[in-house]
């Protein structure tokens, strides 16, 4: 016996759409087409600026410029007192994650 499956999946797919173009919030278009936009440019401009220079020295300089930039927005955002808050399990996964970060290629 054949059953039609062609609109098998078309339910799925028109409620996935439209949860995605017509949900409240739709900002998350922007932060991802921004998010995209700016690793290209991270990676184009680690290729042009980064001629002449050790990749590990750069690394240091980046990781540098993005620690600065990420605690100064936890103290913008008033965050600071809820580091001590981490539990010790989070802290370790947030250490092994960050560990493994440096030594992808």
């Amino acid at each position: 016996i054949h059953h039609d499956r062609s609109d098998r999946g078309r339910a799925a797919d028109a409620a996935g759409w439209a949860l995605i173009c017509y949900h409240p919030n739709r900002m998350w278009w922007l932060y991802a087409l921004l998010s995209a936009g700016f690793a290209a440019l991270t990676a184009l401009l680690a290729k042009v600026g980064g001629r002449g220079v050790d990749s590990h020295v750069a690394t240091a300089v980046r990781t540098t410029v993005v620690l600065v930039l990420a605690w100064g927005l936890v103290a913008l955002q008033g965050n600071l007192s809820l580091v001590a808050g981490l539990v010790r399990t989070s802290l370790g996964v947030l250490v092994f994650f960050g560990t493994a970060l440096v030594v992808s290629p």
